[in-house]
């Protein structure tokens, strides 16, 4: 199936006070995890970004077509820059993402608009999954209604949820969302 990698590293990163994919985490750029994990399951990966400094990963950058409107408006800009069928959406802030749960979704993955993992007790991880090119047109109404909630569209997609506890309790950390100075430390 004709998947790209994207890396979703295009917020505000207020929490943080500095661009966090660009902090150093455990000796190297915390975007760089990410980085390393898509580049072992996809051909192409993109870095979504509207800051230059991400050009060291020497990936395709792309910029935001709607800035700043949030999560959505980086995967409207992933689905309309990329040519495939599917893209695999991570956030730049999980650097415990680790092989299993890609290859988890993937074989998982069944013709659905959007597959992603959620866990116990009823948590979603919608920056760590699967997105098909067929909701670029339902995206891009959203925005023209200036409504950017990513769960409004995972709502009302075709959506997979897969159960990823059993995975969990192999990592624990796996979904470690690296938001602030106090949570890298």
């Amino acid at each position: 199936m004709n998947i790209s990698g994207v890396l979703m590293a295009g917020g505000e990163s207020t929490r943080m006070r500095k661009d966090k994919g660009l902090v150093s985490f455990k000796g190297k750029p915390m975007a760089q995890y990410g980085i390393e994990l898509l580049k072992q399951h996809f051909k192409d990966c993109i870095v979504n970004t509207n800051n230059p400094a991400y050009s060291i990963f020497d990936l395709p950058l792309i910029n935001d077509i709607h800035h700043p409107i949030g999560p959505l408006g980086g995967l409207h800009t992933a689905l309309a820059c990329i040519d495939c069928e599917y893209i695999f959406l991570m956030g730049c802030d999980l650097p415990n993402l680790n092989s299993d749960i890609i290859k988890y979704l993937l074989l998982n993955l069944n013709n659905e608009d959007i597959v992603l993992p959620f866990h116990s007790p009823n948590q979603l991880e919608p920056f760590c999954g699967l997105y098909s090119k067929r909701l670029l047109p339902s995206v891009e109404q959203m925005i023209l209604k200036h409504n950017y909630k990513m769960h409004d569209l995972i709502t009302s997609a075709n959506t997979r949820y897969v159960n990823v506890d059993d995975l969990l309790n192999e990592n624990p950390d796996m979904f470690l969302n690296v938001n602030t100075p106090s949570q890298l430390e």
